[in-house]
């Protein structure tokens, strides 16, 4: 899940927290197809930190806001 169309800085976006969303969506289609053999856990880096500049607390906030929105209600901090 790309969090940018070209390299350039993402420090003020929602890229962390769209990519991720897209990334965990993927995972929960494909879980729903494939029957006994599910995809059980997800390893990713902190999204936007390198190139796009992005605060790494600021990304955490964003992928855990994405998590919680495919896991319940969330609210996207600003």
């Amino acid at each position: 899940a790309p969090t940018m169309r070209v390299p350039e800085p993402a420090a003020n976006t929602l890229n962390a927290y769209l990519a991720f969303r897209a990334a965990l969506v993927a995972v929960e289609n494909r879980n729903k197809a494939a029957g006994k053999r599910v995809i059980d856990s997800l390893l990713c880096c902190g999204l936007g930190t390198g190139i796009g500049r992005m605060d790494p607390t600021r990304c955490a906030m964003q992928m855990r806001a994405a998590w919680q929105s495919i896991k319940g209600l969330a609210r996207i901090p600003s």
